[in-house]
C-alpha cells in the first residue's frame, strides 16, 4: 500500500468520532513502519538515543521522538484537535493557515494528516526542531515525500530561545513537548518563550495542560475489581498552564522559572488513610472539545510526589513549587 493511501486511512480512522483502537493501533503501526523506512531512521541505533541536555529541560532524542507515535490516544486527540484548529481559522481568514510546530521529532506526526484534507495553498508549515539529527531526519521526509510546498522552513533552534520571523502572521502554535507532570522537557520554558511573540488570538495547541493535587491508592484490587473512581481523591488544582498563565507570569515584575502551586495546603485527612501516594494528575485541553484525561496516555500518567506512610505523620500540609531547571520538576516543603 502507498504511503498516501495508509495516511489516507489513518487519517479517517482518527477523525471518526467512534475510537476502534484495535483498527487505530494496527493502522499507526503501518503508518509508523513506513515513515521509519521513508526516513532510514533506526530506532536501536545508540546514536539516535541521544537526548540534548538544556538548563530550562531536555528535548528527547530522535528514537523516543518516533515511538511517541505508538501513544494511541495521544496522537489521535493531537490531530483531531489540531484538524479542528485548522477549521477554525480557515473560517475566519483567508488562506494559508501559517501553523508553527514547536518540537516536530522525525516525522511532524501531528501535521502530516492535514495533507490528506488540504492542499499546499491552505497550509504553511514553519517547523523548528533543535536535535540535528531528528531535525535530518524531518529535512528526508519532506523531501521524500515530496512535499516542500507546504513548507515554509524546518529551523534547527531551541525552541525556548527562538525568535519568531514574522509572527503577527502565524495562525496556531504547536508544541507538544512534555511528559507527565510537566517534568523532564522543555513546555513550559518553549510557550513562555514563543507565545507572547504572537499575536494575542494565536490558537495555541495544546489549549491548557491542567496539574491537580490529589491522594491516589496503588491498590492494584481497585483496578481489577473495576473500582476506577475510588483511585484518586481530588485536592485542589494547582496549575492551569495555558495563554492566561502566560500572560500573567510575563507581566509580574520580575519573572522567575519558579512558580508556586500551593502553599501549606492539607493533604491528609483521617477517613483518607485507604489513600498510600500524593500524586500530581495531568489532564490536557487540546483544543475544542478534544482532551487526553488522566491516565489515558503516557502524557498523563500520575506523576507521584511521596509515599503517605513514609512520612512524618504529623506534618500534614504541603507547599508545591514548579521549578525551570536542568530537569524541570516539583520541589515541596511539609508543615
Amino acid at each position: 500500500m502507498k504511503f498516501r493511501d495508509i495516511l489516507e486511512t489513518l487519517t479517517n480512522e482518527i477523525l471518526s468520532d467512534k475510537i476502534d483502537y484495535l483498527a487505530l493501533r494496527n493502522k499507526l503501526h503501518d503508518f509508523k513502519s513506513v515513515l521509519l523506512e521513508i526516513t532510514r531512521l533506526i530506532i536501536e541505533d545508540p546514536s539516535n538515543k541521544k537526548d540534548i541536555s538544556f538548563q530550562n529541560g531536555i528535548a528527547l532524542n530522535s528514537s523516543f521522538a518516533a515511538l511517541c507515535i505508538d501513544d494511541i490516544i495521544r496522537t489521535r486527540q493531537y490531530v483531531r484537535g489540531v484538524f479542528k484548529a485548522v477549521e477554525q481559522v480557515q473560517s475566519k481568514k483567508k488562506k494559508p493557515t501559517r501553523i508553527l510546530y514547536a518540537g516536530t521529532g522525525p516525522f511532524a506526526t501531528l501535521i502530516l494528516p492535514l495533507l490528506t484534507k488540504y492542499k499546499s495553498n491552505d497550509l504553511e508549515f514553519i517547523l523548528l526542531e533543535v536535535n540535528e539529527t531528528t531535525s535530518q531526519y524531518l529535512k528526508r521526509l519532506i523531501k521524500k515525500l515530496e512535499i516542500e510546498d507546504y513548507i515554509e522552513s524546518v529551523i534547527c533552534k531551541d525552541a525556548s530561545k527562538y525568535k519568531i520571523n514574522n509572527p503577527k502572521k502565524v495562525d496556531i502554535l504547536i508544541s507538544e513537548t512534555m511528559q507527565y507532570g510537566l517534568v523532564k522537557e522543555q513546555q513550559v520554558p518553549i510557550i513562555l518563550n514563543l507565545l507572547p511573540q504572537l499575536n494575542k488570538d494565536i490558537i495555541m495547541i495544546p489549549n491548557k495542560i491542567q496539574l491537580d493535587l490529589a491522594l491516589m491508592n496503588t491498590d492494584a484490587n481497585l483496578i481489577l475489581n473495576g473500582s476506577q473512581g475510588l483511585k484518586y481523591k481530588k485536592l485542589k488544582t494547582i496549575l492551569e498552564f495555558d495563554k492566561q498563565f502566560v500572560y500573567r507570569h510575563l507581566n509580574q515584575t520580575e519573572p522567575s522559572n519558579r512558580f508556586e502551586l500551593c502553599k501549606q495546603l492539607s493533604y491528609k485527612k483521617e477517613e483518607d488513610e485507604t489513600y498510600d501516594k500524593l500524586a500530581v494528575l495531568t489532564s490536557i485541553h487540546v483544543f475544542d472539545n478534544e482532551w487526553i484525561g488522566v491516565d489515558e496516555s503516557s502524557l498523563t500518567i500520575p506523576k507521584r510526589i511521596f509515599t503517605l506512610g513514609g512520612i512524618d505523620q504529623e506534618k500534614k500540609n504541603i507547599s508545591i513549587d514548579y521549578v525551570i531547571k536542568s530537569n524541570p520538576d516539583f520541589e515541596y516543603e511539609l508543615f
